[in-house]
């Protein structure tokens, strides 16, 4: 840790974190990507920390994010990701405009809604290019709009009538004093297996096909017996 520190302290241009998180891994990238993004760091003035494995006690993150005067107080940090609905709330929180490429599941729609915001750029990981990578990692980190439109987009967010932990504490107690909260528990919670497997419903749609199948060989039966 005394040497990632050292690194950091010496990063006088800043830092990119670069994190595919847990779903996506480093070392099964296609060569491509790889060396779209080895070549772009290259040419960028800041110091680059890459997860590659599983490392301890490092931030998982999915969502390429650009911070200024952020994680350390004496170094513009960077963080390089993808996009899922946790890390982007993460990313908000910490008022860091992204840079997001997604791979999997809700991603795509993650970036395209943050795109729309103005808080993030989306790039396709199967086309880009150096040249594409560079521009949007430069735009997000030196256009001031971004950043300005995630603080108000934070904001927004945490703009609530009492913090999270003291909601938690609050909403511990109320159980507590109602000795679990069985009025607020949904009626689902008290179905039969019977009810919760639609097993009525299925019986009454395998009746309907049954009776619709029969109708249907009565019908033929009599037809055959008139054009005989």
């Amino acid at each position: 840790m005394e040497d990632l520190q050292t690194m950091l302290d010496n990063a006088t241009e800043g830092v990119i974190y670069f994190s595919l998180g847990s779903n996506v891994k480093s070392v099964n990238m296609a060569e491509r990507l790889r060396n779209v993004l080895i070549e772009t760091f290259a040419e960028l003035p800041y110091t680059v920390l890459w997860k590659w494995g599983s490392l301890m006690n490092c931030p998982e993150s999915q969502t390429m994010s650009l911070q200024r005067n952020g994680y350390h107080n004496r170094i513009s940090w960077y963080s390089l990701h993808s996009v899922d609905y946790n890390l982007s709330r993460e990313a908000i929180s910490r008022e860091v405009p992204m840079v997001g490429v997604p791979f999997i599941a809700d991603q795509p729609m993650n970036i395209k809604r943050l795109v729309e915001i103005g808080v993030a750029i989306g790039i396709d990981y199967l086309t880009v290019t150096k040249e594409e990578l560079k521009s949007a990692i430069i735009e997000v980190a030196e256009n001031n709009r971004y950043k300005e439109n995630m603080v108000s987009l934070r904001n927004l967010l945490q703009d609530e009538p009492m913090r999270p932990l003291d909601k938690a504490v609050w909403w511990t107690e109320y159980v507590l004093r109602h000795k679990g909260t069985g009025h607020l528990k949904q009626p689902m919670s008290e179905l039969s297996w019977f009810e919760y497997l639609l097993a009525d419903v299925f019986l009454v749609i395998i009746l309907m096909l049954t009776l619709v199948v029969y109708a249907c060989t009565k019908l033929i039966q009599s037809l055959i017996k008139v054009f005989k």
